[in-house]
This record gives C-alpha cells, sequence and structure tokens, in this order.
C-alpha cells in the first residue's frame, strides 16, 4: 500500500494516524530535516491519503458536522476548525516557546504496525489522480528551476487555486516545495492563507529547518521534523537503485548524512574523477589556486545553465573535500582515516605529514565557511576562487 514507500518515517506515520483518528489534524504543516531524505514523498503520501475516496482499512466514526451533510470530510476538530487555526497537541516546550512541535513516539523505526491502519486504498480513481499529478484538489508549488526565489505569482496562484471549493467534495491539499527560497514578498503573501485557511484544506510547507522561514510562517504551521535516514536504510536504498558496487555503496551511505538524495548524487563517477584532480592539485608541491579554481568553475558550468545546479555539483566536490581533509586531521592525530579509499593514502599521508593539526583545522573551517556561502548564494565564481586561493595559503 502506499506508505510503504516511505521508508525510514514509521514515527511519523503513526503520528499523522492518531491526528486524523482523534479528528485534530492541523490545518499547516512545516517539514524540515536535511534534503533527500523523504520528506516531499511523505508529503504525496500523506495528501493521497486525505484525498482518497477508497473504503477506509478500517472504517472511522464521521464527525458530526460530516454525517449531517452525509459525506466525509478532511478530519479536523470542531474547535480548530472554529477558530481556523491548528489544534494539534504538542509537547509544553514547544508551547512555552509559543511554536508548535509535531510530537513523535517514542518508538521509532521500521515495522511498527502502522501500516493499514491510516493508508490511501491506490485503487480509486482519486489515488490514480494523485500519482498522475492531476487531482484537481491538489495543488503543488516549487522554485522554477531557472530561478532563485520562489515568485510570488505561484504563492498567488496558489492562494486563489485553495480559495475555490473543493473540485471532488472531500478538501484540498498544498504543497509548497522549496520553502526556504520564500522571499519576503511572496511569504507575506501566503500569510493571509495560513492565518484564515480555507475549509477543509491543509497545507504542507518543506524546508529545510525553521530557521530559514519567517517567524511569522512559522508560528502558524505545525515544524514535523524528518530525522536523516540510518546508514543501512540508506545502503539498502542505493541497492534498490540498483548500485551493486559494496564499497561505493557503504562509502556513499557514509557520506550521505542519513540522506538517500545525496547519496544518488555522489554516485554520479564525474564527481570522483574531478575529485581526484582537484585532490591531486592541493597535495601538490605548488598549488596552482589559479587554474584550480578555474577548472572548478568549469565543472559545475558543465553540470547545466542553471545556478542551482550549480551550486549543487560545487557543494557535492566540497563535501568530497571536506572528506578528504577531515580524513588527512584524523591521520595526523594518529588515528585511522574513516572513509578514505587505499588510492587516497599517498596524498593524505603527504597533506599529515607536512600540515599540523591547527592548519587542517583551519582548513577544514574554510571548507565548511565555503559551503555556507553556496547556501546563501554568493556569486559562485568568486567563492571557487577565494576558497582555492585559502588552502593553497594553508597547504602550502
Amino acid at each position: 500500500m502506499s506508505w510503504q514507500r516511505v521508508r525510514g518515517h514509521d514515527a511519523l506515520v503513526q503520528a499523522f494516524a492518531r491526528a486524523v483518528r482523534h479528528g485534530r489534524l492541523a490545518h499547516a504543516y512545516l517539514f524540515t530535516g536535511p534534503p533527500g531524505v523523504g520528506k516531499h514523498l511523505f508529503a504525496q503520501e500523506l495528501a493521497k491519503t486525505l484525498l482518497c475516496e477508497g473504503p477506509p482499512p478500517h472504517p472511522q466514526p464521521l464527525s458530526p458536522e460530516a454525517g449531517a451533510r452525509g459525506g466525509s470530510s478532511f478530519p479536523f476538530s470542531s474547535e480548530a476548525g472554529a477558530r481556523g487555526g491548528s489544534s494539534f497537541p504538542f509537547s509544553s516546550e514547544a508551547g512555552a516557546r509559543g511554536r508548535s512541535s509535531f510530537p513523535l513516539s517514542p518508538v521509532g523505526g521500521e515495522g511498527l504496525g502502522v501500516r493499514g491502519e491510516f493508508e490511501a486504498c491506490d485503487r480509486c480513481s482519486a489515488c490514480a489522480l494523485v500519482e498522475a499529478g492531476t487531482h484537481p484538489d491538489l495543488f503543488q508549488v516549487g522554485r522554477p528551476a531557472e530561478s532563485l526565489e520562489l515568485p510570488i505569482e505561484l504563492m498567488r496562484e496558489l492562494a486563489r487555486n485553495l480559495s475555490l471549493k473543493p473540485a471532488r467534495g472531500r478538501g484540498k491539499v498544498g504543497i509548497v516545495d522549496d520553502a526556504d527560497d520564500l522571499n519576503d514578498e511572496s511569504a507575506n503573501c501566503f500569510l493571509k492563507t495560513l492565518e484564515e485557511p480555507p475549509p477543509r484544506s491543509v497545507l504542507i510547507l518543506i524546508g529545510t529547518s525553521p530557521d530559514r522561514q519567517l517567524p511569522t510562517i512559522v508560528s502558524r504551521c505545525q515544524v514535523v521534523r524528518f530525522a536523516p535516514l540510518p546508514e543501512p536504510l540508506v545502503a539498502e536504498l542505493l541497492r534498490q537503485q540498483g548500485l551493486e558496487d559494496p564499497q561505493l555503496i557503504e562509502r556513499l551511505a557514509r557520506l550521505s548524512g542519513g540522506s538517500l538524495g545525496q547519496a544518488m548524487a555522489l554516485a554520479d563517477p564525474a564527481l570522483w574523477d574531478f575529485r581526484r584532480i582537484l585532490i591531486r592539485g592541493l597535495t601538490a608541491g605548488r598549488v596552482d589556486s589559479v587554474g584550480l579554481s578555474r577548472a572548478w568553475a568549469e565543472f559545475v558550468e558543465e553540470a547545466g545553465k542553471e545556478g542551482a545546479v550549480q551550486r549543487r555539483r560545487a557543494a557535492l566536490v566540497l563535501r568530497l573535500l571536506i572528506e578528504f581533509f577531515t580524513d588527512a586531521l584524523a591521520l595526523r592525530l594518529g588515528r585511522a582515516p574513516r572513509l578514505t579509499e587505499a588510492e587516497d593514502l599517498p596524498a593524505l599521508e603527504a597533506v599529515a605529514g607536512r600540515t599540523d593539526p591547527e592548519r587542517l583545522l583551519a582548513v577544514l573551517d574554510r571548507c565548511l565557511e565555503a559551503d555556507q556561502q553556496i547556501d546563501r548564494r554568493v556569486q559562485l565564481v568568486l567563492i571557487l576562487e577565494a576558497l582555492t586561493d585559502a588552502l593553497a595559503q594553508q597547504l602550502k
């Protein structure tokens, strides 16, 4: 059934099942967590479950309001519906902060037995429409590939669509991907919809952290935190994606940070080829920082014309570089490198032998600073030029 595609988040499925069972589904959620851990897939499965028109596996009593209409509706509590806000229960700590947080079950992991109690039938026409991306009551928006921000026009269109009556009568679901890229204008445009949500609607914003959102947005959403996936699960999912090399799978799982999306992106052989070029250049007797920065810029430009794609590739190379210097620091301190392959040992030993721990820490700090600059959309060429120059100074 539908929730079987969502791996590693059974505790969240169970929490949503309890919310629906008790009629306490919130009107707006903010999904946060690392990219590539399944937030968007979870949102789609939640939307399909809420919009499903087939018979539930275990029939649930309708609310008095639904019974009076003679049809089914979204399972909001009457209190929440009356005030247009969320009545989802949250911890006292979250309440003290003035910010609601999604309560997780103390038991997590796979196989909790929640499948079947709260899931779509995957057989009715509504489920088929959701899968095809053509359901008239499901609206999804995201940052265009050629843009750095979510345009206000998209948010206006989403608000307008949500204000209309449901086409199929059950309710409406709006999914805002790339919520981190809402600018002040587009976020404030959507704020009115969050403050006065349309009846029988659920809004889902998908980002990485509440800190990346306006406080006025966060205060009107239930925050649902998605944890990184366990390394064994990432490795299993990589095998399901067709990867066969056990050593590569193990290394990608370690480098992934619990993100299947990052693991799949790091599986690109071109990344590892350029990594070798970069490490060879940085560990040479005399570092050509200008040539390395130019080669790095050309490599990221090969990913495509869109700035977001180029930044993604630059960040992936930087992730591999951070891994290399972390292993060099471990070797310098007399510890075994964690991720390095045998072919990297000569370069590692060369760097560790001539660079003291303080300078290696400075190298890692500079790499992390560059990663933050990429995330903040500083001009990419300037980031790469400054970084390679700083590394050349530290490693000479």
